[in-house]
């Protein structure tokens, strides 16, 4: 009997060859030097496995099936190692270890890097390639092996399943002519749906009716595809990917905290030093608190970089795990963000933010960073020359008498611009009424909310000789006496009441008031929100950010220098006791002069953190007990689909089997007595009947033993060939099967 006995089968193995072979020429585009042999390979070994499978259907033996099933497997599972570039020497049994360690190891590398793949790291594109193959695999197995109660699988999901290969490929790496590729599909895609189900008569009427599809919806396609779809899938996606994950409104609020704190992990980042991974800068103070803006415009540089030091510009790479964000988190002052296929656009503060969209888990990208890490002879000498647009981080919107922002447009809003520290310059009101602009700031303090801050600011700034020295004097006074809480009281003026009565907050608190004393002592300042450096673990060098990371610090600027992070919140704050005191050991550097001290070798004190953003099993491993696990699934549904009818102890049932195995099937009406007549050529044989047919009259009779079992199977295998013992040993095992009872 051929493998492909009906001519509808031997239509839809003609039509996935195509099907699978465009897929995985989409796929093979995910690495740069585009490998189209290996897809033409990966094709043919599915083709062959299909063509294995579909001659396993129910018509066979028992025995036929299960050899069938297995060689399709095994050249499923050989053939997409083999097309993926990984040696052959590599799949013998001693050599699996490095096999498996290699796989396993890419595996970890394959979350971070950008399609297309240009390096050279073998093992990468093996593993690249294999997510293909594993796809033509599953596409093969259920177009081809037979369900039960059919002769054959369904196309439907194996379309889904190639469907899926190519739909990830062209979003990854879009097509040069995306409309044409998907014409192409479509119309194979329909020839392997509708294949088989086609009569010769009706192929042309058919395929009139696919390219007239095909044309109208190509045609208008790229009339209705704009930048805001009718459907957005990708936000759909996104909500349903972001269960169980964290995102965070970062401005500013002061009521009681309610980030979470279940040590759930939000990021792994990989850097040569730690480091306080930003989310988004706050340089917009209303008068009460601290919120984002976008005085700034994306091509204004955010600050400079000092080309004397070009250690303090790192490249990063980062892996969100629990986290949804509309910010790319870095670190310092971001210079470029690289994310693939999703385009990254700068912002102001510093950072980055994706054109469309927001990140999920399982996004991963790599960005240039500037983290600058002065002593204290560097801010010193850095001086008071402050660029033109270092200014506009010292304004400040002047409260009412209770500490409220002032209603109406925000051009009508009065603020002050504070004078850079040593200018000799005044503090000007700049936007308000006609009456107030241009006027000397200290009338306009004193009559507001923030009156106690302004002479706070006014006396600190009084006894300091430079900015470093100020910005120090700012940050001693808002630690004193203070104490960290995240459910402090509620008031109408948080940050004042903070300073002068409660001494009671947690990061916002601290953040928020040193940024305003810098702001109004004429040091250009901002908040930082974002997480701390996190816990360094150890085995795979990442930083692992988690949600008690979560936190909010200063930036302040200095001239020649650029952003310099202050962290005023106590040490013992969830964000800062999981990590090393960064801060007090920039102090001591900094109080050393200029000598340079060495770098922080760690973020965190905690060796044991989990990396739970490595694969869990080896790829192979994987794919193997999938493959097994699926055969034994459709083996179980083949012999649910067989069960015997006959009804008795299970040794009559397995004598059924056993003879529809071994080719001599019973016709109705044949007894034991007749059987026994017929293979009972041994006396074990005769015992063996024998022992079943009393079980049919008394369950308390014994079973066949295993010397009758024998002698029974010796007689089966009679007139099978030289490898008709196999089937009659599969046919009567040495021990019956065992059987749950109902």
């Amino acid at each position: 009997m051929p493998l492909t006995a009906s001519p509808g089968l031997g239509r839809r193995l003609a039509a996935f060859a195509p099907l699978c072979l465009f897929a995985l020429l989409s796929w093979s585009g995910l690495l740069a030097a585009s490998p189209a042999g290996s897809a033409w390979a990966m094709t043919f070994f599915a083709v062959a496995a299909g063509c294995l499978l579909a001659g396993s259907g129910p018509e066979r033996s028992v025995l036929a099936r299960r050899l069938l099933i297995a060689a399709a497997l095994a050249v499923l599972l050989t053939g997409a190692l083999l097309s993926a570039g990984v040696a052959p020497q590599l799949l013998g049994p001693r050599r699996w270890d490095e096999l498996t360690a290699g796989i396993a190891g890419a595996l970890g590398v394959v979350p971070s890097i950008s399609s297309p793949y240009r390096g050279d790291d073998s093992w990468v594109r093996a593993t690249v390639l294999l997510g293909g193959g594993l796809f033509a695999a599953v596409g093969a197995v259920l177009a081809f092996w037979p369900a039960p109660g059919r002769k054959t699988g369904s196309p439907v999901p194996a379309a889904m399943a190639l469907t899926t290969a190519y739909g990830i490929a062209v979003i990854e790496v879009p097509p040069q002519r995306p409309f044409l590729s998907g014409a192409i599909y479509a119309v194979l895609l329909a020839a392997f749906l509708f294949a088989d189900r086609i009569r010769p008569a009706q192929v042309l009427a058919a395929s009139g009716c696919v390219a007239l599809a095909t044309l109208v919806a190509a045609t208008t396609a790229p009339v209705i595809d704009s930048r805001a779809p009718w459907l957005d899938l990708q936000q759909i996606s996104e909500d349903v990917a972001n269960t169980g994950t964290v995102g965070y409104k970062w401005d500013h609020d002061y009521a009681p905290l309610d980030w979470p704190r279940e040590g759930r992990e939000l990021l792994r980042i990989t850097a040569q030093a730690p480091a306080y991974w930003k989310a988004q800068a706050l340089d917009a103070f209303d008068g009460r608190v601290w919120r984002g803006s976008t005085d700034l415009a994306p091509i204004e540089p955010d600050g400079e970089t000092d080309p004397g030091h070009p250690e303090w510009i790192q490249q990063i790479g980062v892996k969100l795990a629990g986290l949804r964000t509309r910010q790319f988190v870095t670190a310092g002052q971001a210079l470029d963000v690289k994310a693939g296929q999703r385009r990254a656009l700068r912002v102001a503060g510093g950072t980055f933010v994706p054109e469309r969209g927001i990140l999920r888990r399982g996004t991963a990208y790599s960005a240039s960073v500037y983290t600058p890490d002065p002593n204290a002879g560097e801010l010193g000498r850095a001086g008071t020359v402050y660029p033109s647009n270092a200014r506009l981080w010292l304004d400040v919107q002047i409260p009412d008498a209770a500490g409220q922002p002032r209603k109406g447009p925000r051009a009508d809003r009065p603020a002050v611009r504070f004078a850079p520290f040593a200018s000799g310059q005044a503090d000007l009101v700049t936007t308000g009424s006609p009456g107030l602009a241009g006027h000397d700031a200290r009338a306009a303090m004193k009559g507001s909310g923030l009156k106690r801050t302004y002479d706070l600011a006014r006396r600190l700034r009084s006894g300091a000789d430079e900015p470093y020295d100020y910005a120090l004097a700012v940050q001693r006074r808002v630690r004193r006496g203070a104490t960290y809480t995240e459910k402090p009281r509620s008031a109408a003026n948080p940050l004042d009441t903070f300073l002068f009565e409660s001494r009671r907050g947690y990061c916002q608190h601290f953040s928020g008031a040193m940024a305003v004393l810098l702001r109004m002592g004429g040091v250009p300042a901002r908040v930082a929100v974002g997480f701390s450096p996190g816990t360094l673990d150890r085995r795979s060098g990442e930083y692992v950010v988690r949600d008690y990371d979560a936190h909010s610090w200063v930036e302040a600027y200095f001239p020649r220098i650029g952003w310099v992070t202050f962290d005023p919140t106590p040490a013992a704050a969830p964000p800062r006791d999981q990590s090393e005191d960064r801060e007090l050991a920039l102090g001591v550097r900094r109080n050393a002069g200029d000598s340079r001290g060495d770098r922080q070798a760690e973020a965190g004190r905690g060796e044991g953190a989990t990396t739970s953003g490595r694969a869990s099993l080896p790829f192979l491993a994987v794919l193997t007990i999938t493959l097994l696990l699926a055969g034994a699934g459709g083996l179980m549904a083949l012999r649910r689909v067989r069960r015997s009818s006959v009804d008795g102890p299970p040794e009559l049932a397995e004598l059924e089997r056993a003879l529809n195995l071994c080719g001599r099937p019973s016709a109705g009406g044949v007894t034991l007595f007749d059987l026994e007549r017929l293979l009972g050529g041994t006396e074990g044989a005769r015992g063996y009947l024998r022992a079943v047919s009393a079980q049919r009259f008394a369950a308390s009779a014994r079973p066949p033993s295993r010397e009758q079992r024998r002698a029974l199977r010796v007689e089966l295998s009679h007139g099978l060939g030289r490898l008709g013992w196999i089937r009659a040993w599969l046919a009567i095992p040495p021990s019956p099967r065992r059987r749950s009872r109902r």
